[in-house]
């Protein structure tokens, strides 16, 4: 059957997208001050899915090489450093979230 949940298109996992793209794909910049000063890591995003406002957003460790992948949505467009601050931002959540469980006991 053509079409379904890809709509025609061929599934490729992220991390052999990721390794496919040219240098000048990517972007370094930081994604907040952490403990150390400034996060900064190689980006890239792209366009996924048949709306214009879907995107697979890649993060990758200058030194050690390691992905993060972030898939995102908005209802309108949003600047790759947008983006990033927004993908930044989610550390102090999660971070929150456990010191949260650790304090109520939902973490037993």
């Amino acid at each position: 059957m053509r079409g379904g949940i890809n709509h025609g298109r061929t599934a490729v996992r992220t991390d052999t997208v990721a390794g496919r793209l040219p240098a000048t794909a990517w972007h370094r910049q930081s994604a907040g001050n952490g403990a150390k000063g400034a996060c900064r890591y190689d980006w890239v995003w792209i366009h996924i899915g048949t709306g214009s406002h879907r995107h697979l957003l890649i993060r990758r460790n200058r030194s050690t090489g390691e992905l993060a992948f972030y898939v995102c949505w908005s209802p309108t467009e949003v600047a790759l450093s947008e983006r990033i601050r927004v993908a930044g931002i989610r550390w102090s959540v999660e971070e929150c979230f456990q010191a949260a469980k650790g304090q109520i006991g939902l973490d037993h």
